[in-house]
């Protein structure tokens, strides 16, 4: 992907109805691991987000199908949505019952990067270096961190 070679129109748009979208989506790909996939809310509201919708579905699919990969067997994907401290974003977090060594958390959304060479599925190593560059676009970021034993990634949308 180039740069300004996506189109990154925003527009208002429900949250709520592109968390529950991308849920039941990757709910059946999940269930042939073995693994759950469930959102949890932390809103007294609905939320209606600024962005691009098209590019927040991809991010979240590319985050949830990666956290698929590294799950443990049996384990659990969250989408987990609240807002900020301030009020003023959304928070997203794609957390799974897998931890991810330390040692690669700074290098996860470099380019052809990959952690896990057992969880190799012949994937070329771009997926979290392109969620990173659409949010970068979009004027937004994305972190990993490991809480506990599940792996987390989180981002922010502007309301």
């Amino acid at each position: 992907m180039q740069s300004g070679a996506i189109a990154l129109e925003k527009c208002a748009f429900s949250l709520d109805g592109v968390v529950e979208e991308v849920t039941e989506q990757m709910r059946l790909v999940a269930s042939y691991s073995g693994i759950r996939i469930q959102a949890d809310w932390h809103c007294n509201r609905p939320l209606t987000v600024r962005s691009n919708r098209d590019r927040i579905e991809q991010v979240m699919i590319a985050l949830v199908d990666n956290a698929i990969k590294f799950a443990s067997d049996d384990g659990t994907i969250i989408l987990d949505v609240s807002l900020s401290g301030d009020g003023r974003q959304a928070v997203i977090a794609v957390k799974n019952t897998g931890h991810i060594d330390e040692k690669h958390l700074p290098h996860l959304f470099e380019r052809f990067y990959k952690a896990d060479a057992a969880h190799s599925d012949g994937g070329t190593g771009l997926g979290l270096a392109i969620v990173q560059e659409v949010l970068a676009h979009l004027g937004e970021s994305i972190e990993a961190v490991n809480e506990g034993e599940n792996a987390v990634f989180r981002f922010t949308i502007g309301l």
